[in-house]
């Protein structure tokens, strides 16, 4: 940061719980970051299309 900027705040608030259906195309790394996203939320996740190995 330079002498003439200034740091600036951020004020986060939580929002109400997200439900989303998404498609994305089939790839190694994203099939373990839904794995890895669907551990860390609450309820039940389903992952389709899965991509185990290349």
């Amino acid at each position: 940061m330079s002498q003439n900027e200034t740091a600036k705040t951020l004020t986060l608030k939580p929002s109400a719980p997200l439900r989303a259906t998404t498609t994305v195309p089939g790839d190694k790394s994203i099939s373990h970051r839904a794995v890895l996203l669907g551990m860390l939320a609450q309820g039940t996740s389903y992952v389709r299309g899965w991509l185990a190995a290349g």
